[in-house]
């Protein structure tokens, strides 16, 4: 055990100056137009906008693949549930004098943050203009006053694709992402500023305590293709998969369970690479450390076995990462699409440079298609066979809390997150069947509900003995799963409700709830 080389005092104070700084610099001279959100969530895809008068619900209409529209692609996480309350007078205000700007009907493209891990979370937040949208309150940039409108929402919403690091940030594949499981909340504060868009995000829960606090050049319903740049600056503190579940119980020397530690920050440009084809290239720095609490000096570089948790034997990575992040997106709605594609590629390459001596390189490819295919079902509505398979591959050093973990959600469901293993390489496929089944009316809006039948399968290919501390070995984790089960879906006018029974194969029964999809 040894002392953090920046004691906690030094880190409460830059979080109290950050959120003090952030408040004045989003919000200092701001006329409080404001609208509240509640979003449920964690699942996988996003990226949509919506154009709807406060309290008055709109009819969908059909989408095509060849239709105008933002071609920005959302991350993995299912869309959220949404529900937004306008304060009375500025609800009656916007009756009486509604708005003429051309900019308050534009799309904006909008992601929610990573897929739901746990029985229950609340998280991200992503609404669209999409065929197949449904119908939302009106943002509160519709009253705008001299331009200084801020935005306060339960939820994330981050541009995608994007290539920086964060807590909250979308990740290429599945499997790739840094979250535990768990509930948890995220609070998001936004504003325009010097022409573009400022915004901090909070989260905190059981399990996690992080902020993202980032600017982008271009306002957020600014139209495709994206160009610009983005900023952020990051801090996370959560449990992390690959040192849970497992037939084994590893803990720390001091019998306290792993905190992963982590502060950073970054900066990228995005590119438009073709028709519906953008990209984040972008430049990231992150100090990680393992402690045995959420706040605490004590650094913790072995297990109670003596493996190592970090590269550095002190305890303290510095990690320096160049990062491409690309998305081609060719479904028809982003929130319930029936037919098309989706294609996510990403690579990470270490850097070694001053105190960042950590050197590897990380590629990784997701592809999900969508199939209209009348298999069964029973009632009106779309028969879909969904088919995704996602990898990755990490060459060099591979730090255990750098690793794919599988298991889980949004891998194979029938398992806890992270409790097939962690490894430096990985394949996951998946099949699944949607159907409709009934559906009823809510206040005048028919409510479809569907169901889903689905096979996943994810396998770590021998790598755990890659893994630095090998936390998956260690743990008697079994590097392969194959998970099956069956799931509601409902189309509700807050958005997607999913509901799944997953069985594990040699497993356990784990029921999820999400208000997102999965692709």
């Amino acid at each position: 055990m040894q002392a953090s080389r920046y004691p906690s005092t030094f880190v409460f104070g830059l979080l109290l100056t950050i959120g003090t700084l952030s408040a004045n610099l989003l919000f200092a001279t701001a006329s409080w137009g404001q609208t509240t959100e509640v979003s449920t969530s964690q699942g996988a895809e996003r990226l949509e906008s919506d154009v709807t008068t406060p309290g008055v619900a709109t009819n969908t209409v059909s989408e095509t693949a060849n239709a105008p529209e933002a071609a920005i692609a959302a991350s993995v996480d299912p869309q959220p549930i949404v529900v937004e309350t306008a304060i009375p007078q500025l609800e009656e205000l916007h009756t009486e004098q509604p708005s003429t700007t051309a900019g308050d009907l534009q799309a904006q493209p909008i992601a929610p943050a990573q897929p739901a891990v746990a029985v229950t979370e609340i998280g991200d937040l992503a609404q669209a203009n999409d065929p197949g949208a449904v119908a939302q309150w009106s943002r509160s940039d519709l009253y705008n006053l001299d331009g200084n409108s801020f935005t306060f929402r339960v939820g994330g919403r981050m541009p995608v694709p994007t290539a920086l690091q964060g807590a909250t940030r979308p990740r290429t594949v599945l499997p790739g992402s840094n979250r535990s499981g768990g509930v948890s909340a995220i609070v998001r504060l936004e504003r325009p500023i010097f022409g573009g868009e400022g915004a901090l995000e909070i989260e905190g829960g059981a399990n996690i305590l992080a902020f993202d606090l980032g600017f982008i050049s271009q306002p957020s319903n600014i139209t495709t293709p994206r160009t610009g740049f983005g900023v952020n600056l990051f801090n996370q503190r959560s449990y992390f998969p690959a040192y849970r579940e497992g037939d084994r119980d590893v803990d720390l020397p001091n019998q306290e369970e792993m905190w992963i530690h982590r502060l950073g920050g970054g900066a990228e440009v995005y590119v438009p690479l073709g028709d519906r084809f953008n990209s984040a290239i972008g430049l990231s720095y992150q100090r990680v450390s393992v402690r045995d609490d959420i706040f605490t000096d004590d650094v913790e570089p072995i297990d109670e076995f003596g493996n190592r948790l970090t590269v550095d034997s002190d305890g303290i990575d510095d990690l320096l990462t160049f990062n491409i992040a690309a998305v081609q997106d060719f479904r028809d709605s982003r929130i319930y699409p029936t037919t098309g594609s989706i294609l996510r590629l990403g690579m990470d390459q270490g850097i070694t440079l001053g105190d960042s001596s950590i050197a590897f390189n990380r590629l990784s490819a997701n592809y999900t298609r969508f199939i209209p295919f009348s298999l069964f079902g029973f009632d009106e509505g779309p028969r879909t066979l969904v088919l995704n398979v996602q990898g990755g591959v990490i060459i060099g050093d591979t730090p255990s809390y750098e690793g794919f973990n599988l298991g889980g959600v949004n891998s194979v469901r029938g398992f806890d997150k992270g409790d097939i293993g962690t490894g430096s390489r990985f394949v996951q496929a998946t099949v699944e069947y949607r159907f409709p089944i009934f559906s009823f009316n809510f206040r005048d809006e028919e409510i479809p509900v569907g169901g889903t039948l689905f096979v996943d399968y994810a396998n770590d290919l021998d790598s755990g003995e890659d893994v630095i501390g090998e936390p998956g070995e260690v743990r008697d984790k079994p590097g392969d799963g194959l998970g099956f089960g069956v799931g509601l879906r409902v189309r509700s006018p807050f958005g997607p409700i999913r509901a799944e029974l997953g069985f594990g194969v040699d497993g356990d029964t784990v029921f999820y709830l999400t208000t997102s999809e999965r692709f």
